[in-house]
């Protein structure tokens, strides 16, 4: 066990237990703001893609110490790419992470809570149920985390989930963070996978 990266995770986790509801809120919009401005680049330039071009964005289940993504968000994505889709963490029976598709085409009358409140992972199978044909391999996702640092590296929750898929896939991941969730080393172990953007509501960060 890394017992210096469970440390600084418990120790942060603390920490932002403090941080009020509406601190949150203030510092997730921020958040927003700079993802957004982000993504749309990418969109635009960097994947050398059209607004118009078929693209999937994989996002999680924020918990809720973690900065929170709002539905009007995804909905400004869409209007600049009407061909934009979503996908969310799955697991299969074997425990490995996957993407699974959402159908985002009725949106308006997505309840928040469906997707974005729920920190639990969607299990392939569960109660019987095969989602198989729904999984998709993202072209961006959106990774959290309970600490990060200027190297790239992060304190996820433990389980090693996105680390295991970064490892496998090497897809442009961007970690989402409150500013006091930056800190001078996550103490990475040699399996750890770097992200390739950090946007905290005062950073924006990229091409680690």
């Amino acid at each position: 066990m890394n017992f210096e990266k469970d440390l600084l995770r418990r120790m942060m986790q603390e920490n932002l237990k403090h941080k009020s509801a509406d601190q949150k809120a203030t510092e997730s919009v921020e958040i927003e703001r700079r993802l957004f401005a982000l993504i749309k680049n990418k969109l635009n330039k960097k994947l050398n893609l059209n607004l118009n071009s078929k693209f999937n964005l994989g996002i999680f289940s924020s918990d809720p110490l973690e900065p929170k993504l709002s539905l009007n968000f995804f909905k400004m994505l869409i209007e600049i790419n009407k061909n934009l889709t979503f996908s969310i963490p799955a697991l299969n029976e074997s425990g490995d992470m996957n993407y699974l598709r959402l159908d985002f085409s009725e949106i308006d009358q997505i309840n928040e809570s469906t997707y974005f409140a729920n920190s639990e992972f969607i299990r392939l199978g569960k109660n019987g149920k095969n989602f198989e044909n729904q999984l998709v391999r993202p072209d961006m996702v959106l990774v959290p985390g309970i600490c990060f640092d200027l190297a790239g590296f992060r304190i996820g929750r433990g389980k090693g989930y996105f680390d295991r898929y970064l490892t496998k896939y090497k897809v442009f991941s961007i970690g989402l963070a409150f500013d006091e969730q930056v800190v001078e080393s996550c103490f990475p172990d040699p399996w750890d996978q770097k992200i390739s953007a950090l946007v905290t509501n005062k950073l924006l960060i990229e091409s680690y």
